[in-house]
């Protein structure tokens, strides 16, 4: 069985809750990404429930549920007074209850009257950072024996979903990283366009001085002529060097655009598998990434010039117009 913290942690933790509501899972809407797991747990474990718990300070939301009675398959949340999935996380550890009816700890439990709870098998789900999320559970209205093959089967099933949780950690991450790229690109453009503008104006206001004095000569003496001459040349070459800083900036922003927004499908796929098949094969998973290496590529909405049929990228697959939230990192698993 895999192992999990050594010991729970309080559910009212402000940096658990941190990390919680940081997942931007609390009262989201139901993903095959998650459902794929409770399905196998029902079907593998012969349960009639199976949720994937994710518990706050006040209650437990159902990230995704098989087998609730209405309305709790529709709301999908109970308070506390209704969870058994909150031992899993104060306790740190799988919870396995064979009749909850007849167990001390769980026996005024109002799940049983109202969810039909008799018999539990839990295993946590936990971040990134390794707090402790939430549960998969398995329930049955009868009581049942969880025997050893079991509990490492859902124990594999939750590790896999722990290693969902953090694709889309990384995801939401990726995401502000990129969100603050932007702005920060944004803000130098804005104050390169800025500095130029208050630089060339002046300039060009020393250039025209400077050559309306040369055609009509003032007295002035040699001295004088010569350091005229310095200072028109001098503006000149600041007028040319702003140019130069324009074109550049230009060019800078161009390439920017291009590279933010083009992903080569096969490379994101294969990148990803890479990271999640260690998870995978702990759980006993086969993952295979059914895509060509010149599968496309994707373009994002601040390429506003994809690259035309002529090109050859174009030609070694399809180029799809999206944006990053258009997709998830949920590889497609078989067992």
């Amino acid at each position: 069985m895999k192992k999990f913290p050594s010991c729970g942690q309080s559910l009212d933790s402000p940096v658990r809750l941190d990390v919680l509501v940081g997942s931007g899972l609390l009262d989201s809407l139901p993903e095959e990404s998650f459902d794929r797991y409770t399905r196998l747990a029902v079907a593998l474990l012969k349960a009639e429930v199976s949720l994937v718990s994710l518990v706050d300070d006040h209650r437990q939301f159902f990230k995704s549920q098989v087998g609730l009675p209405s309305p709790y398959d529709t709301i999908r949340e109970t308070p506390l007074s209704h969870s058994f999935c909150q031992f899993v996380v104060r306790e740190g550890s799988p919870l396995v209850v064979e009749d909850a009816r007849t167990d001390d700890r769980f026996c005024h439990n109002l799940a049983i009257r109202d969810l039909g709870v008799i018999s539990y098998l839990g295993m946590p789900i936990t971040s990134q950072e390794g707090f402790l999320l939430g549960s998969l559970c398995a329930i049955n209205s009868h009581p049942r024996i969880w025997s050893d093959e079991e509990q490492h089967l859902l124990s594999d099933m939750a590790g896999a979903v722990s290693t969902e949780v953090h694709l889309r950690q990384s995801e939401l991450t990726l995401k502000k990283s990129l969100g603050l790229l932007q702005e920060m690109e944004e803000q130098r453009e804005k104050s390169l366009h800025m500095l130029v503008h208050d630089l060339r104006t002046p300039t060009g206001a020393i250039v025209s001085l400077t050559e309306l004095l040369e055609s009509t000569p003032p007295e002035l003496t040699t001295e004088q002529l010569d350091l005229l001459h310095h200072c028109h040349d001098s503006a000149e070459s600041l007028l040319a060097m702003i140019g130069e800083m324009l074109v550049i900036n230009k060019t800078q922003t161009e390439a920017g655009s291009v590279l933010r927004s083009c992903l080569v499908v096969s490379s994101l796929l294969h990148d990803a598998a890479r990271m999640t098949l260690p998870s995978l094969n702990d759980a006993a998973i086969q993952l295979s990434v059914d895509c060509p290496d010149d599968g496309g590529s994707i373009w994002g909405k601040q390429q506003s010039n994809p690259p035309s049929p002529s090109e050859p990228a174009q030609q070694r697959g399809k180029v799809f117009p999206c944006e990053l939230s258009d997709f998830s990192f949920s590889p497609t698993c078989s067992t």
